[in-house]
């Protein structure tokens, strides 16, 4: 039964990926702007999750300002995930006009050394359309490393769509000996904001003001590796239309350690947050554990 339901599941998702490839996206955001009103006025998706992280991270803001940044949340996520399911259909040519990076050129003067080089990025703004697109944006080949879901049907699928213009994907299961054992030249992408499971050794910094455990992977693979770290950022210019701005986290990993790398990606995802708050994913529970 359960492998009949996975199936279920996974023809759902089809059915609703092939639905949205026959209209424009411009019809596409009615639709958004009704599902936030079901969320955000109607079920409250999640409302006490977000607005307890929003208030640990902005303890000095007025409840009439966070209650703002929690509804400009909602209609973002509403957003991402209409542009998350067209993504898997629509064109190249669409998608470049809508994603564009504004210095490649940073990517390419480590690539002409020869060097395999991590894109670190985070649930920030639109990163899903950067997982289908970025091995046609650059020069070398990109693997992203990813997180399997326990449905084999739905995985499976969603490898296919997020691959389909080259983009390499590698689960996030021991990917740290997989990367490093990967001997041609390539780019990495490291989505290091999550939180790290319960069995798994975290990296505490203070993150808003608090001890946060973090990913080790991101320093594991620069140090081991020898790879520097780019750090992207990703701006929403206006709704549908987002703009990458590359930035050198880490040029040396010899001279750095596990903790001061992790920090660095830390205070600057903190510094393109705190620019606009609401494009941050706030309705996952990013504060679970307790530091030691």
């Amino acid at each position: 039964m359960k492998k009949l339901g996975n199936y279920l599941g996974y023809l759902c998702l089809a059915t609703i990926v092939n639905f949205f490839s026959l209209f424009p996206l411009r019809f596409l955001y009615f639709l958004s702007d009704f599902f936030f009103l079901i969320l955000f006025y109607g079920v409250g998706y999640r409302q006490k999750v977000i607005s307890e992280n929003l208030k640990r991270c902005f303890p000095n803001l007025s409840a009439e300002d966070l209650h703002s940044i929690n509804q400009k949340f909602t209609r973002h996520l509403c957003d991402l995930i209409i542009e998350g399911l067209k993504g898997w259909s629509i064109s190249e040519q669409a998608l470049r006009e809508r994603y564009v990076v504004k210095n490649p050129e940073l990517l390419e003067f480590y690539a002409s050394q020869g060097k395999s080089i991590i894109l670190a990025g985070s649930h920030y703004n639109n990163w899903e359309w950067g997982v289908v697109l970025f091995n046609r944006l650059f020069s070398i080949p990109i693997l992203g490393v990813f997180q399997p879901i326990s449905n084999s049907f739905i995985n499976q699928y969603l490898i296919k769509k997020r691959s389909r213009w080259g983009m390499g994907l590698m689960p996030a299961k021991n990917a740290v000996k997989g990367i490093l054992q990967i001997e041609e030249q390539k780019g990495y992408l490291l989505l290091s904001d999550q939180s790290p499971s319960s069995g798994a050794r975290p990296v505490w910094l203070n993150f808003f003001g608090q001890p946060t455990a973090c990913l080790p992977g991101l320093s594991l693979v620069a140090i081991q590796g020898k790879m520097p770290i780019l750090y992207y950022e990703v701006l929403k210019e206006k709704r549908g239309y987002y703009s990458l701005v590359l930035h050198t986290l880490v040029e040396d990993p010899s001279s750095e350690t596990v903790d001061s790398i992790a920090q660095k990606y830390h205070k600057k995802l903190e510094k393109t947050i705190r620019k606009e708050p609401a494009y941050w994913l706030w309705s996952h529970k990013r504060w679970k554990r307790s530091p030691p």
